[in-house]
């Protein structure tokens, strides 16, 4: 409960009853007894003169004539009767908010507010004090933010985690790739030389060339040096060309812009895994047949990945089990500070997937 007053004259409240009545004790407790706030007054010599029922219980009886020092702690006092000061030389109401502690000598927060008392004749004699006690609603804001700074130090935690995931899985994917490359790479050129030396028929060396381009281009695929070393542009083109020779039904287009700058390595890396992620989900399960692969960066970086068949919701295919593409699309989004926005098929017939990140 907050109260505030305006300056009060006690000589006009003074004239409104007789002068055997007038007793401003009593005119005190009458007024403020109900109230459960600490409520005193003060003369301009700071001596309590009188306090509510709640005041009381506060400080005790006896407090009539004496100083708050002698009820809470010295240095808490001296903040409290420096803003009695102020007030009596403005004769302006002040609030403010305290933490102190109490005669029980637990700290208790307070929301105060002091109005003037004022006479015509003497002008501010003294003050009028009014203090609410918010300790339950500071501790619950205090708990709030320690709530909210807990949850984003945990945020920082898992995402820090999740980055060293993905870092581990690409260098995973570097051995295998060293692998496939230096070790079955050379064991199928070695024996189709040795076949060739043996004549083998056509047939089976064909097979066995398509077996070593395979290698090659898985090698390439998870190869995060190959990635490195080649433009966007030029692995989105390749692996659409590939995609394009599977004959699936469904035809792969891509359109990138001209300019590329302000792609680094580790953007291009996140890029490519999430275009062949989603190119691997178009030809499991839509069902279409057309993709088009989307580059803008008119307007902050954007990708979209369009495709013309069964619409699905992003967000609940994401939390199934066994969805472990699209949450790793996510969580390379996050890392990239991006935003993903999916948009089922409307007037342009396609569905679209689309990340952005900021300029």
């Amino acid at each position: 409960m907050f109260l505030v007053f305006e300056p009060i004259d006690f000589t006009r409240l003074s004239q409104t009853t007789t002068p055997s009545t007038f007793d401003p004790s009593t005119q005190f407790d009458l007024i403020f007894n109900a109230i459960p706030d600490l409520v005193f007054w003060k003369d301009r010599s700071l001596n309590i003169l009188g306090g509510n029922a709640a005041f009381r219980k506060f400080v005790g009886e006896d407090f009539i004539g004496k100083k708050l020092p002698e009820f809470i702690n010295p240095t808490d006092s001296i903040i409290l009767e420096q803003s009695d000061m102020q007030v009596m030389g403005t004769s302006e109401t002040l609030e403010h908010i305290i933490n102190i502690e109490d005669p029980q000598q637990e700290m208790r927060w307070f929301s105060v507010t002091k109005s003037p008392v004022l006479c015509s004749i003497h002008g501010c004699i003294g003050v009028l004090v009014i203090m609410s006690d918010i300790t339950k609603q500071k501790n619950s804001e205090e708990a709030q933010e320690k709530l909210v700074e807990e949850l984003k130090q945990t945020n920082e935690e898992l995402q820090y985690v999740k980055g060293q995931l993905l870092h581990a899985q690409e260098n995973e994917r570097k051995k295998i790739s060293s692998e496939l490359h230096d070790d079955l790479g050379q064991h199928f050129t070695l024996l189709k030389f040795a076949l060739q030396k043996e004549k083998v028929n056509e047939e089976s060396l064909s097979l066995l060339d398509d077996g070593i381009e395979r290698i090659r281009l898985l090698s390439r695929n998870i190869s995060p040096i190959y990635l490195q070393n080649n433009d966007l542009s030029i692995l989105v083109g390749t692996l659409v060309q590939r995609l394009n020779n599977l004959n699936s039904g469904i035809t792969f287009e891509y359109t990138f812009p001209d300019n590329m700058d302000g792609i680094n390595d580790q953007i291009k890396l996140h890029f490519f895994r999430i275009i062949q992620e989603c190119c691997n989900n178009v030809m499991k399960h839509s069902k279409g047949t057309s993709c088009k692969i989307l580059i803008d960066n008119s307007d902050g970086l954007c990708l979209e990945v369009k495709d013309d068949g069964e619409p699905y919701s992003f967000e609940e295919q994401s939390k199934k089990d066994g969805s472990f593409g699209l949450l790793t699309i996510r969580e390379r989004v996050k890392g990239m500070n991006g935003k993903i926005n999916y948009m089922q098929k409307g007037d342009s017939n396609f569905n679209t997937l689309q990340i952005k990140l900021a300029k």
